[in-house]
């Protein structure tokens, strides 16, 4: 199951929402949805409880609040349970978690969404990033190996073990490494557990990145797909090298004048995947993309004809195009807008939904 704890802040803490009625959930579901907010809920019966608290810190989530919207009770998640504390047992035993670093990506991948994702939120995802531990799914049954600590479990991998590390393929047909940032998000892709976890870091990011087309931290999480560009820019920005490229998505307004032309280095990458996407959107009849200046920013104008829910389809075409994008602003705008029709006038779109003819 892919899923993603939604993310709010209260009082600075980040905080989860949990309901004892679905009458509870279904107002607050029409409350938050009048901000262009999709949510949906999972059960949690009463047995599984704790483990839902625990798989919320995991998460990286410090308060939750009861039955927002009714006389709701606001606490603190470690009231109910007690914070893991790693300090006294031994580096190599510690369990792979990184509360931060998914509670970052959340935060990010929400407020791109919504337009709202900061440099200094972005700056705050690469240093999580570039810091954390993971672990890569691995084949372990030909691995032959000799245990000289028990205490530790340091072991001797001998020569003639073999070694492999599955790949993750898209409906483009590209292959990503999955990293996951712990045995929580290994086992929604491993369910069979199939798969050892081998401990990792972003140095193993950088390597295996070079065998495929990208990696992928938590596929079946928050899903954020990296390219070996955007690796070379999260270490600059750790390192002090340069400043963080700005990833966000906005929405032109009619009356702003821009200047439009053809990209000279065409986002061919981007271009299909997210064509391959709009094939699965039976709303979707055409999309063009021009490359736009404004006020002396540069940035790819993706056009929409489609009907329905623009939110939803501006949303999801984000999360997919932003890996292709280089750094550069998309800006959306629907070809029922006049500054829409206007932007792609005499131009080809580069999707158009297939006609088939009447027998």
């Amino acid at each position: 199951m892919e899923y993603n704890y939604y993310l709010d802040f209260v009082n600075n803490k980040p905080t989860a929402y949990i309901f004892t009625e679905k009458d509870y959930y279904e107002q607050y579901q029409d409350y938050i949805m009048q901000q262009m907010i999709q949510v949906t809920y999972l059960e949690n019966e009463a047995a599984d409880r704790m483990n839902l608290f625990g798989d919320l810190y995991r998460s990286g989530f410090e308060a939750l609040i009861l039955d927002d919207g009714q006389q709701f009770l606001g606490m603190s998640l470690f009231d109910l349970i007690e914070k893991p504390d790693f300090s006294g047992i031994p580096e190599i035993n510690r369990p792979v978690m990184n509360p931060t670093l998914v509670r970052t990506a959340n935060d990010f991948m929400q407020k791109l969404i919504r337009k709202s994702a900061s440099p200094e939120l972005e700056e705050q995802l690469f240093h999580e990033i570039y810091q954390g531990k993971y672990l890569l799914a691995m084949d372990a049954s030909k691995l032959n190996q000799e245990k000289i600590n028990e205490e530790t479990g340091e072991s001797i991998i001998k020569e003639d073990s073999v070694m492999s590390f599955p790949l993750i393929t898209n409906a483009d047909n590209k292959h990503f490494y999955a990293f996951f940032t712990d045995w929580t998000e290994l086992r929604k892709f491993d369910r069979e557990n199939k798969y050892s976890g081998s401990i990792t870091q972003f140095e193993d990011m950088k390597y295996f990145i070079q065998q495929a087309d990208g990696i992928v931290i938590n596929p079946f999480g928050v899903n954020l797909n990296l390219t070996s560009k955007m690796l070379e820019e999260m270490e600059a920005v750790v390192l002090d090298k340069k400043q963080p490229r700005k990833i966000e998505e906005q929405v032109v307004k009619e009356d702003t004048r821009v200047l439009l032309g053809e990209p000279k280095d065409y986002p061919k990458e981007m271009v299909n995947a997210i064509s391959e996407y709009l094939k699965t959107c039976k709303n979707v009849k055409a999309a063009y993309l021009k490359l736009m200046i404004k006020e002396a920013e540069k940035s790819y104008l993706l056009v929409l004809d489609f009907t329905g829910d623009k939110e939803q389809l501006f949303s999801n075409i984000a999360k997919i195009a932003v890996a292709y994008a280089g750094g550069i602003y998309i800006d959306f705008i629907p070809y029922a807008d006049s500054f829409g029709k206007s932007a792609v006038k005499a131009a080809s779109p580069f999707y158009k939904k297939k006609l088939w003819p009447f027998k």
